[in-house]
């Protein structure tokens, strides 16, 4: 790490992924972290939230937060804009469509996989392993096909929890991501090696937890839907600060002029990163705006 990167810099922007870098373990947002980020705003330095979540899920910690900046879900799958209320309503509409131009609310990015994809997907998947735990994410909810050790790992009571039942009954809806599940971490990294030799480019692997490997339209990052909210804001990465925890935010951290990793990241993110900080628990966050972010 340069001596540089351990100085304030002119920071004009944060990037935060949720689950790992704002959340507990317990999914609540900590005191500290609450804190500094009100300082953000005070500041007018805008905050987004960068996500693997479905928009119901995520809605709700803008709302804690009081932020108005552009929501990135599915790993940028799906980018909103607006007021949280009418984000919901761009996300659950029936006609929902991309935005040609930078509007104030609604659609700035909306990248779903097309049904047949996602049958062929799932059918394949099912030839591998008859028992697999396979979980399609739509923008209003996420379809389980059973239930089985999933819920040791999910919160089965909040707004993200799956409906049980025939993963047919979503392939007429928008569907912006498949997630396979597996207690077996090295069964997952094998499950989306050979869906990338079978299918090619047809999937984009994101993974942000190492119990799943999710699958999206191809060329969809994390990094391509915050490119597209920094420049709804007015904002350029170089005076932007990203923080995350894990391999779907290498990315957003690279490219960002200060790429902070939580103590708790995985190990290739740590090493990347311009600098390392708190625990998830602990107030990490927090500890990175304190450090880099003048007048925060």
């Amino acid at each position: 790490m340069s001596q540089a990167s351990t100085q304030k810099r002119i920071i004009r922007a944060v990037v935060l992924d949720v689950d790992g870098t704002l959340i507990c373990r317990d999914g609540t947002i900590c005191s500290p972290n609450h804190h500094a980020i009100a300082r953000l705003l005070l500041a007018g330095v805008p905050v987004i939230l960068a996500t693997g979540r479905i928009p119901t899920e995520t809605v709700g910690f803008y709302g804690q937060l009081e932020l108005s900046t552009p929501m990135v879900c599915y790993h940028g799958a799906l980018v909103l804009a607006g007021r949280p209320q009418v984000m919901l309503d761009a996300a659950t509409s029936a006609t929902l469509k991309p935005s040609a131009a930078m509007q104030a609310d609604g659609v700035l990015h909306d990248a779903p996989l097309s049904p047949t994809v996602v049958n062929d997907l799932v059918r394949y998947v099912l030839d591998m392993e008859s028992e697999a735990q396979i979980l399609i994410g739509t923008s209003q909810r996420y379809v389980l096909n059973r239930l089985g050790k999933l819920a040791s790992y999910w919160d089965m009571k909040g707004p993200s929890r799956p409906m049980v039942g025939p993963l047919t009954d979503v392939l007429g809806e928008r569907v912006y991501k498949v997630c396979y599940f597996s207690e077996d971490t090295s069964q997952v990294s094998d499950i989306a090696g050979r869906v990338g030799e079978r299918f090619g480019g047809v999937f984009q692997h994101q993974q942000a937890h190492a119990h799943l490997a999710e699958f999206l339209a191809p060329g969809v990052s994390k990094a391509g839907g915050v490119d597209l909210a920094l420049q709804h804001v007015g904002r350029q990465w170089d005076e932007t600060m990203a923080i995350g925890d894990f391999h779907n935010d290498m990315e957003m951290l690279r490219r960002a002029a200060i790429g902070v990793a939580m103590a708790n990241a995985c190990p290739e993110l740590k090493a990347m990163a311009d600098y390392v900080t708190g625990d998830r628990d602990e107030g990490g966050v927090a500890e990175a705006i304190d450090r880099f972010v003048q007048g925060a």
